[in-house]
């Protein structure tokens, strides 16, 4: 049954057509996905959070269950705490798309890079790095704490003013 035409050749088409079957053209809007996959790194996160939880949930268990009546046990807080911690800001992550996490990273490496230069004695090399981190990108993070590292660096080092 030809219920409709192709608005750009004028051929009849099915309901059910998603183009046209003469030309091609796109009779209907796609419907796009409103489930979003979860980035590598985001799922990464979540997964690496959840052996950390279990893993200190299950020593936590482990100790306790070896306790004598009143006596102590291990709680693995640290573990718990980092899990969870993973768990939620991988579940963060999961907002931004792939390349936002990767370019998140790359400059975390580079303020380790400058953390690195500065602890070897070459602070000129990290005042550089510093400075470039926190006038590219101000208003991240990463920013920030290289903004911060300068007025540490200025504090201690009068040397450098």
């Amino acid at each position: 049954m030809c219920a409709t035409k192709c608005g750009y050749c004028g051929k009849p088409c099915d309901n059910s057509s998603i183009n046209c079957p003469g030309c091609g053209t796109p009779l209907k809007e796609p419907v796009l996905s409103a489930v979003r996959p979860y980035p590598a790194a985001a799922k990464s996160k979540m997964v690496r959070g959840i052996f950390w939880l279990t893993g200190g949930s299950l020593v936590t268990f482990a100790s306790f269950a070896a306790a004598t009546p009143g006596g102590t046990y291990w709680v693995s807080w640290g573990a718990i705490a980092y899990g969870i911690f993973q768990i939620v800001t991988g579940l963060l992550d999961c907002r931004k798309t792939q390349e936002e996490i990767i370019a998140e990273r790359a400059l975390e490496i580079e303020f380790q890079k400058a953390v690195m230069v500065e602890a070897r004695g070459d602070i000129l090399l990290a005042r550089a790095i510093y400075h470039d981190l926190s006038t590219k990108f101000p208003n991240t993070k990463i920013g920030r704490d290289a903004k911060n590292a300068l007025a540490s660096m200025a504090a201690h080092r009068p040397d450098m003013n």
